[in-house]
């Protein structure tokens, strides 16, 4: 009897299933501080080279960016407007720790921790709370701090989850998608099947072209988000971009098109036309601004490859 699992295979409704996590502190988080408690809102800030800034919350202080009003969020750290700062002592930052899911069942539950070397970012492992490290049972020092061995590392929240979902359902060329991102912070984005226009998926033409996701804005069909099958048969690379800027770039499109025709009937090279090169910079800004991640696809990853390639089956 074959132990060989097989990938998991799209249902009639569904084709393509890829999701990413993301897991941080809120804010910019200022490596190399720590936010130590007095008592009540009182905080003292320490930098590693031992500078010091006594703190009060919800009263009004002075930053580089302007005057702040620092508070406590429910991750562990103090928020100062975009920064934000671990609240506890001696913590080190050469790797952090992902809450996971509990193993077995009843009173036997464990805690799982996913432990990660930050530089370069590195899987460790998965550990239970009690396992031991260098002779020291993995243990909480707060919600948001672990004990690992000498170590006390922060315990980073689950931030964002983006998932994506291609139904069986033909549109504007591809299938019927879906691009579902749940900010812990924000709640739901505007890519949300449950509240905005749906979208659709377009499967590469040939080898090394992305994979489309497409919108109707604005009464046109606009490229929102990209896709590439990354080396490992699992994982998907992905960039988004706003509705905004998608109409945006359509318009300098359609502008550069009509600079370079003013521009070759003045008897010059569009390059030499200063106008058709300031779109032209504008463009390569909007290139800038798409937003790049990896995602893991669980159903359906041969999508992202074009039909005529030698892709993976339907599923894997």
């Amino acid at each position: 009897m074959s132990t060989n699992r097989k990938s998991p295979q799209p249902n009639k409704e569904r084709l393509v299933k890829a999701f990413s996590l993301e897991y941080c502190f809120p804010g910019e988080l200022m490596v190399g501080w720590e936010a130590h408690h007095i008592s009540g809102d009182e905080y003292n800030m320490i930098r590693e080279d031992g500078l010091k800034r006594h703190i009060s919350l919800h009263r009004e202080i002075m930053t580089l960016e302007g005057k702040v009003v620092p508070y406590k969020d429910d991750s562990g750290v103090l928020r100062f407007g975009d920064k934000s700062v671990v609240i506890g002592k001696d913590i080190n930052h050469e790797f952090h720790a992902r809450k996971k899911q509990e193993r077995g069942q009843g009173a036997g539950k464990k805690q799982v921790y996913l432990i990660m070397q930050n530089n370069p970012l590195r899987n460790i492992g998965e550990l239970e709370l009690g396992q031991e490290v260098d002779g020291k049972p993995l243990a909480l020092v707060d919600s948001h701090i672990l004990q690992y061995g000498e170590r006390k590392i922060v315990v980073y929240p689950k931030m964002k989850e983006t998932v994506l979902l291609v139904m069986n359902k033909p549109l504007h060329g591809g299938f019927l998608a879906y691009i579902n991102v749940k900010d812990e912070q924000e709640g739901y984005s505007w890519r949300d099947g449950g509240g905005a226009p749906a979208g659709a998926l377009i499967r590469p033409a040939n080898p090394g072209e992305p994979a489309r996701y497409v919108e109707e804005i604005a009464g046109e069909i606009l490229d929102t988000a990209r896709f590439w099958p990354e080396g490992s048969r699992s994982m998907v690379r992905y960039e988004f971009r706003s509705p905004k800027d998608a109409m945006t770039e359509q318009k300098l499109t359609q502008q550069l098109e009509k600079t370079a025709e003013i521009a070759l009937r003045a008897g010059i090279e569009p390059e030499d036309y200063f106008e058709h090169e300031e779109i032209v910079t504008r463009l390569k800004e909007l290139e800038k601004r798409w937003v790049k991640g990896q995602m893991g696809c669980t159903v359906g990853r041969e999508f992202f490859f074009p039909e005529t390639s030698p892709s993976p089956s339907l599923g894997r």
